[in-house]
């Protein structure tokens, strides 16, 4: 049977409070047991001090221990233990029980002894044993002693096993949870999130599933966006070119130099799209090798420059380049020239007229920062983390000026393009906004290859 994580919590509690129990047992009857003797040897050694004062005297008048045995009968009736005198020989002449007087004397491993001294000198020994009662009395208190252990160990067996069930439940409900959170999402439902009640390592693996969740949710819904974006993206260039095809068959147009080309820009428009989602698709899967060499950047930012000076000029914008001249870097000349591209394109597209776009780059160690930035309309707070995923539109009601065309008039994928291509290099892109202020993109290149 499979045992869940609260009973195989609950058990380990257990089976490591009673191995405690059981040694804290052991050990605290062992030094009772030892303490308890220590203690009533020392009060029997006090109690029988007496007594060997008043052998020592009788032996220190008489200078022999002949008459010894007559000091039980006038004077030791109260002696509840039974106790032998021996001299230095060995030899019983003092005898509570009065049997042994005058043989040799073979004490028991229970006897105490007792020397006895006159001036300084040993003139006879003392052994005393337990009586029966002193030895009961012993043998009771120890095994009261063990009844109350044992009765407080199953006090606390009791109330350790009430606390492990409750402390294995807090733990193992939140795991609980999360299993079936887990298991729902793998069933489809991905607006599962599990409520994070700490802040120990249960709660951070709470957090981390509710991030996990929302990014599939997230990567989910742009999933099922990307057909019906891509779709969107292809209707209008197909429907125009289907149009002029069937005006032409129809003969309701006829096939002029400008009826042409505006069928040709539209095909065009097809084949930019089809290749942006080519190498966005192969960058991602990082199939595509780059042809880096160590060349001035100055050289890169002016001919991307170039290419939209006269898209600058249409709408009057300022073009500034501040690229030091010997800033060199270790890149794909072409993929980060079409990175700029798309850049320059996206500023230029939301710079009102009138407005400045500026290009600068400084270098940081082994890396050099480029800076893109203009005094257009800025980006909203809620839209920048998503500005480089492919498809995103800030204006959902822009149709074919979103953000980030390689030619400037996209589907949406330029900034995820320049995405890929800065990170191909090692490097990072982030964007900066301000709605109104407007937008600065940097991203950093290598001075050398790792």
């Amino acid at each position: 049977m499979k045992l869940s994580l609260q009973w195989r919590l609950l058990g380990a509690f257990i089976a490591v409070f009673l191995v405690a129990l059981v040694v804290i047992a052991g050990v605290s009857t062992q030094s009772t047991a030892t303490e308890f003797g220590a203690f009533v040897a020392h009060s029997g050694r006090m109690q029988r001090r007496p007594l060997a004062m008043m052998l020592a005297q009788y032996y220190a008048q008489n200078q022999s221990w002949a008459g010894a045995q007559n000091l039980i009968g006038n004077n030791l009736g109260w002696m509840s233990e039974r106790f032998v005198v021996v001299d230095l020989e060995n030899i019983v002449v003092v005898d509570s029980g009065n049997t042994l007087i005058g043989q040799t004397f073979t004490p028991d491993s229970g006897d105490t002894q007792m020397d006895i001294h006159v001036a300084g000198q040993v003139v006879g020994r003392m052994y005393l044993s337990q009586s029966s009662a002193g030895a009961q009395l012993n043998s009771d208190f120890m095994r009261a002693t063990f009844r109350g252990i044992v009765l407080a160990g199953l006090a606390a067996s009791v109330v350790a096993a009430v606390l492990s069930f409750v402390i294995a439940r807090r733990i193992s409900a939140p795991v609980r949870a999360l299993t079936v959170a887990a298991t729902r999402m793998a069933h489809g439902d991905l607006s599962q999130r599990v409520k994070v009640a700490s802040s120990d390592e249960i709660g951070e693996l709470g957090d981390a599933f509710n991030t996990m969740a929302s990014s599939l949710a997230r990567t989910d819904q742009l999933r099922r966006n990307l057909v019906a974006d891509v779709a969107h993206e292809l209707r209008t260039p197909l429907t125009s070119v289907l149009g002029s095809l069937e005006a032409l068959r129809d003969g309701v147009a006829e096939p002029n130099p400008a009826f042409l080309d505006s069928a040709y820009e539209e095909g065009l428009l097809l084949k930019r799209l089809v290749n942006d989602l080519q190498e966005l698709s192969l960058a991602e899967a990082g199939q595509v090798d780059l042809d880096r060499q160590t060349v001035a950047l100055s050289g890169i930012v002016e001919r991307a420059a170039r290419a939209l000076a006269d898209q600058a000029r249409a709408k009057d914008i300022a073009l500034n380049i501040a690229v030091p001249s010997d800033l060199r870097v270790d890149v794909d000349s072409e993929r980060i020239g079409q990175v700029l591209r798309n850049l320059l394109t996206n500023a230029i597209s939301f710079t009102p007229a009138g407005g400045r776009v500026e290009i600068t780059a400084r270098a940081l160690g082994n890396w050099v920062q480029v800076a893109v930035a203009d005094t257009g309309i800025g980006i909203a707070a809620e839209d920048l983390p998503f500005v480089f995923e492919r498809f995103y539109r800030a204006d959902k009601s822009r149709t074919r000026a979103s953000f980030g065309s390689r030619s400037g008039g996209g589907a949406g994928l330029g900034l995820a393009i320049a995405k890929q291509w800065v990170e191909a290099h090692g490097g990072k892109i982030q964007v900066a906004s301000e709605p109104g202020r407007g937008t600065i993109f940097t991203f950093t290149l290598p001075t050398l290859r790792a």
